[in-house]
């Protein structure tokens, strides 16, 4: 199993003391916001895909301090009602995806049996179970988990009487 962090949380840091600091810590990889809500602070997609020096500059800090790029990251919500906004999530969601062609990351969709995640993690069939669920005590007592960062709530609306 590898570490990872998520980078946004060093986003008041340079990207080169930042991925050392993670290096120093023992991370092996790194998720990397590249925009909409995560923000751009070390990873412009539409600036690295532009500039070839950039980009080798940023690839570099990765293999300097011996980070695997575990994702890029760019939530928004292309649907948003106000147009401004919703063309500039599908903007950079289209530029994070045009940036990991250009990085050549893959990625190995493995689908599960919802139920038996628990086992699929202990049997290392899976490294990550990357979605929302709800944090039982089975599951806190099962795996490592984040602390919550959205609640969530799903509810019925009908028409008034």
């Amino acid at each position: 199993m590898k570490l990872s962090v998520f980078n946004p949380v060093l986003g008041d840091m340079p990207f080169e003391s930042a991925m050392q600091y993670l290096a120093q810590c023992g991370v092996d990889a790194v998720e990397i916001g590249c925009g909409g809500y995560p923000g751009k602070a070390h990873c412009d997609p539409a600036l690295l895909l532009e500039d070839e020096g950039a980009l080798s500059a940023f690839k570099r800090v990765l293999k300097k301090n011996g980070l695997e790029l575990a994702a890029l990251s760019a939530h928004g919500n292309p649907v948003h009602p106000d147009q401004d906004v919703a063309e500039s999530f599908r903007q950079d969601f289209q530029n994070a995806v045009l940036l990991a062609e250009k990085l050549g990351v893959e990625i190995e969709f493995i689908v599960i049996d919802w139920n038996n995640k628990i086992m699929e993690l202990d049997s290392k069939n899976i490294d990550v179970v990357w979605n929302g669920m709800t944090l039982t005590d089975e599951v806190t007592s099962s795996m490592e988990c984040t602390n919550p960062y959205v609640n969530n709530a799903q509810v019925v609306v009908t028409k008034a009487q």
